[in-house]
């Protein structure tokens, strides 16, 4: 394996669970952060995500900032509503 990508998507627990409605609840994000940290250590190329579906910036500044924190890639992935609308745009890198 080369390449790992972890949905981030919330820099809180309970923005996490309210987004993502983990199995876990508010363990989940946590866990996804401990993963992460753990899994740069193996992985050449990591990736955390989070989507932009109108999402505030100071969010995603917080998002970004737990991800450098396990010394993941962060990105900003484009949000699709349908198949149709992927397949009619590029997918330009946001961040």
């Amino acid at each position: 394996m080369d390449t790992i990508s972890v949905s981030l998507n919330a820099s809180t627990p309970e923005g996490y669970v309210a987004l993502c409605h983990p199995k876990y609840g508010l363990e989940a994000l946590p866990a996804i952060l401990k993963f992460t940290k753990e899994v740069v250590q193996y992985v050449p190329e990591v990736d955390m995500t989070v989507v932009d579906n109108g999402t505030p910036k100071e969010e995603l500044s917080a998002c970004e900032a737990l991800c450098r924190q396990t010394g993941a890639h962060f990105r900003v992935r484009r949000y699709i509503t349908t198949y149709e609308e992927e397949a009619k745009k590029p997918d330009p890198q946001i961040s």
